[in-house]
């Protein structure tokens, strides 16, 4: 049962919420290949994939699990210290990310090599900035 004066929503509520976002997380995952392929030229798509591949990996590996602290500290801290630890976080994702970002930016020949790719050199910088 939902409890408008404390901002609560019931599990049912929140679990159907959960549901939605499931089902139109699935249905972008299953149409944008299709649209993909429909749309791109064959040497796009594969660029595209390329790309797509440096973003995921990057976003996996670049926090260095340090997000998955918060799961540790904020379980322990009140009040001013729960702020600091969570703008601690965000600092150090947004240098990582800015490093990450400033490396393809000078350097965008990194990727172009490893893909063997001039397109890839071209879109290093753009990539970067993801």
């Amino acid at each position: 049962m939902e409890n408008p004066e404390n901002g609560n929503l019931s599990l049912r509520t929140q679990g159907a919420w959960l549901l939605f976002a499931k089902v139109v997380g699935f249905g972008f995952t299953f149409l944008l290949p299709l649209l993909i392929v429909r749309f791109l030229s064959q040497e796009n798509v594969g660029i595209y994939r390329q790309a797509f591949q440096v973003i995921v990996n990057a976003t996996a590996v670049l926090p260095l699990g340090f997000s998955m602290s918060a799961y540790y500290f904020l379980s322990r801290s009140t009040g001013l210290r729960r702020a600091s630890t969570v703008f601690n976080i965000l600092i150090f994702n947004f240098s990582v990310g800015g490093i990450a970002c400033l490396t393809l930016y000078i350097f965008p020949q990194l990727i172009g090599n490893i893909f063997q790719s001039q397109e890839m050199t071209r879109l290093a910088p753009l990539i970067g900035l993801v």
